[in-house]
């Protein structure tokens, strides 16, 4: 082999030796870059379902709010009185309230801290009119005094509960809760 042949042999090798070299490494800019792009989408999708989830509780809480004080309203009152609701009503409804008011109190606990407070006072208000609630109907059936002097008593629970949801509803539409 002369000298030619040899460098001509060693050049070609080095060669392939440095394509080889820089393929891997292009190779391995190329991974590197396919897996930075799929984790993004990853974590882009883990994003977008938190902000789902929150979304949905949001929701949820709006709508639980709105049928608390649907329930704790002065029309309800004269419904209940309409249609002769009986003292096992009213704790029927206390209950369904109570299993709502736990349920907004545990999405709160989680996504909206902030509105602890408020569900806290919605629920002392609550069990004001369900204890005046069981009188009114209950006690003061036949003394139209003591009936009337429950329902402004009860009129004054129903706006502490509508003020309540009012400013729940406002921190909900001014929370920028999401997941970041």
């Amino acid at each position: 082999m002369d000298f030619n042949s040899f460098i001509s042999t060693m050049f070609g090798g080095a060669c392939v030796l440095i394509g080889t070299l820089i393929n891997g490494h292009i190779q391995y800019i190329i991974n590197e870059r396919k897996t930075a792009h799929e984790k993004e989408l990853h974590e882009k999708d883990l994003l977008f379902e938190k902000n789902k989830e929150i979304a949905l509780a949001k929701g949820k809480i709006y709508k639980i709010a709105h049928h608390l004080k649907l329930d704790s309203s002065l029309a309800r009152n004269y419904i209940l009185e309409d249609i002769g609701a009986t003292e096992k009503d009213i704790h029927k409804m206390y209950i369904e309230q109570y299993h709502l008011l736990s349920e907004a109190l545990s999405l709160c606990l989680i996504y909206f801290p902030e509105l602890m407070s408020d569900f806290k006072e919605l629920s002392q208000n609550i069990n004001l009119i369900w204890g005046n609630r069981q009188n009114y109907f209950r006690d003061s059936k036949n003394n139209e005094a003591d009936k009337n002097k429950l329902r402004l008593t009860l009129i004054d629970l129903f706006n502490f509960v509508e003020i309540t949801v009012r400013e729940i509803e406002n921190k909900l539409l001014k929370s920028k809760s999401q997941a970041v």
